[in-house]
């Protein structure tokens, strides 16, 4: 191989590199993730029913569970989930310089027993849905993580993955719990609203 050879071969390869930063560096222009998180074993509590639905996408959470000190009763209030989404949790590095990596939203329903959520990625996907919780199980680390559960979907609106999908499950939690219940009284006071941060892989399922 001569030298001018081998200088145009760098030269490409150092090309073909730049593309494909580049090509990473590209906030994504359709919503979720469609692999399936690797080594996940869904525990029976909260299994989908495989032979009417398939698995379809994942979005990863980050954001906040919201609990409100009630003093009569020494407890904390199930308030509601916060939150933003991203098709795989490692975008989340590159929203400082892109917002356009978040494709989805958490927004307020009339019942806190509900989660919404909605589309970033217009105009091509404005679709919506409501989850509503069907049931959970503990996490593998339950006096840290938060549980991991089954929400069946409604209310879908726009065009878009949301508009199809049948069931949610909420997995590989990290965080989300409130403070021990000595504290709503003594450190926080009543009606205070603790916003609990918490990370999770949401799986969304369509009908086959």
């Amino acid at each position: 191989m001569t030298k001018i050879t081998s200088i145009l071969a760098v030269v490409g390869l150092v090309f073909s590199c730049l593309i494909l930063i580049a090509q990473a560096s590209n906030p994504p222009t359709s919503l979720g993730n469609p692999n399936f998180p690797n080594n996940l074993e869904i525990p029976a509590g909260i299994a989908v029913d495989l032979t009417l639905n398939k698995f379809s996408f994942s979005l990863c959470l980050v954001g906040g569970i919201g609990f409100k000190c009630n003093t009569a009763t020494s407890t904390w209030d199930f308030v509601g989930p916060t939150g933003l989404l991203a098709n795989e949790c490692k975008d989340f590095r590159k929203v400082p310089d892109d917002p356009k990596f978040i494709t989805a939203i958490t927004f307020d329903t009339e019942s806190v027993t509900n989660a919404g959520l909605r589309s970033e990625v217009s105009p091509d996907d404005t679709s919506t849905a409501i989850f509503t919780r069907e049931a959970a199980v503990n996490s593998p680390n339950p006096s840290v993580d938060t549980t991991w559960l089954r929400s069946n979907a409604s209310g879908q609106t726009g065009n878009g993955k949301f508009a199809q999908v049948t069931y949610l499950q909420r997995v590989l939690t990290t965080g989300g719990l409130p403070p021990p219940t000595s504290q709503c009284g003594s450190i926080y006071s009543n009606n205070y609203i603790y916003s609990a941060r918490y990370r999770a892989t949401l799986l969304f399922y369509v009908a086959k």
